[in-house]
């Protein structure tokens, strides 16, 4: 484990405890500051089921991705709905580190996998429990820490992308 990600994991557990486990109960701008934290500190792939727009548009996400991809060669699988725009299309493709496969289906709730230890997952059907933003819009958002889960969202992604892959003939 690098000493980023480890010192991210410690700051975690301590906030975590300190909130008394509301730590998610904060505002989007922070949570996505902190995502783009725990997203840079992953150094193999991540893997996005569909695609957060408030989050995805961000000057700093746009940057990060094509910092990762140029810089530091992480690999991006991404699983988007048909007839979407996004920052994903504006990656280098041809470098073989990038992969966009487009669903028919709408993703009301998504995710992303960090690498093998941490999934940030988005439910548009629900509101935000941070008060201030609560009903105003902003979705639910929340980060887990546990390989498990993440291995159970991998294989999720890795299933629909077979079936999307075989259904539509798409290439990944």
């Amino acid at each position: 484990m690098t000493g980023t990600l480890a010192t991210l994991i410690r700051n975690f557990g301590r906030e975590y405890e300190r909130t008394g486990g509301r730590f998610f109960s904060i505002s989007q701008d922070e949570y996505f500051n902190r995502l783009l934290d725990w997203l840079y500190a992953e150094r193999d792939k991540l893997m996005f089921f569909g695609y957060d727009a408030p989050f995805m548009m961000q000057p700093a996400t746009i940057g990060f991705l094509k910092s990762v991809t140029q810089d530091r060669r992480v690999k991006i699988s991404s699983i988007i709905p048909e007839g979407l725009k996004t920052t994903f299309d504006d990656l280098d493709q041809t470098s073989g580190l990038v992969t966009i496969l487009r669903t028919p289906e709408q993703i009301t709730e998504g995710y992303i996998v960090i690498g093998d230890w941490a999934i940030a997952r988005w439910d548009a059907t629900r509101s935000t429990p941070y008060g201030p933003e609560e009903n105003t819009g902003v979705p639910f958002r929340k980060v887990d820490l546990d390989p498990w889960v993440n291995s159970k969202y991998q294989k999720k992604f890795e299933k629909y992308q077979r079936r999307l892959i075989n259904k539509t003939n798409q290439t990944s």
